[in-house]
């Protein structure tokens, strides 16, 4: 879980540029893909920022891939509209945390291209965009909660998704104090070291995400259809 950084350094230098020049996939408006993938470098010519981010990346376009796969199969379940929207919306909350992260590893490593923020987060503190992504997995918990067919792998994934959303707002309430020093370069290695503390959240949930579209759906499915097969002989 985040801790409470130090009361960071008032001075706001930057880190100097970089020998090497990262070939850095550009941001992808769209609903990122797992299909794409992007060569790596060695890391000795990557910049540390650069590599946190690169994994990132990675981590959230893995989970975002499942989410893909999630909701294609939720089409196949009775009652979840609500459920799909959810998983729509997280998907969307996932874009806008990655490209903060983007933004904040172009101030640390130089070598980044610089590309136009997010209309949708450029104005948001990001305390902010922390909370409201949090409030996005109580809501996802919630439409999985409302069904009633049970399989350790759906509990596996509210499990998970609650801790996220819990430790999403302690970190969100750790940064909202510090508010007014984002942009300190102390505080900008906090933000990048967090991305790598939400990247093994992001592994977790895509592993959990996988045996659920590939063990617990088809059981919530099967269930449903015999459920409905029983209420109509009765």
């Amino acid at each position: 879980m985040f801790t409470v950084p130090r009361q960071p350094d008032s001075s706001n230098h930057s880190v100097g540029p970089s020998s090497h020049r990262a070939d850095f996939p550009q941001y992808r408006s769209s609903h990122l893909s797992s299909n794409v993938r992007y060569p790596h470098l060695e890391d000795d010519l990557y910049e540390p920022h650069v590599i946190t981010y690169d994994r990132l990346e990675q981590q959230v376009t893995d989970f975002d891939h499942q989410l893909g796969h999630f909701i294609a199969e939720c089409r196949r379940l009775g009652r979840s509209y609500a459920l799909i929207l959810a998983a729509r919306d997280l998907r969307e909350g996932l874009e806008k945390i990655l490209d903060i992260f983007y933004q904040n590893a172009t101030y640390l490593a130089p070598s980044l291209p610089a590309r136009r923020p997010n209309p949708n987060t450029a104005n948001e503190p990001f305390y902010s965009l922390l909370e409201a992504l949090a409030k996005v997995c109580d809501t996802f918990y919630e439409r999985l909660n409302e069904f009633r067919e049970y399989t350790n792998e759906t509990a596996k994934v509210k499990t998970l998704m609650r801790r996220f959303s819990k430790d999403l707002m302690d970190r969100a309430s750790c940064f909202e104090k510090y508010q007014e020093s984002l942009d300190t370069t102390d505080m900008r290695h906090h933000i990048n070291d967090l991305a790598g503390e939400m990247g093994r959240d992001f592994d977790n949930l895509a592993s959990a995400f996988t045996f659920f579209n590939r063990y617990g759906m088809p059981a919530m499915q099967y269930e449903q259809k015999r459920s409905t097969e029983i209420l109509v002989i009765v």
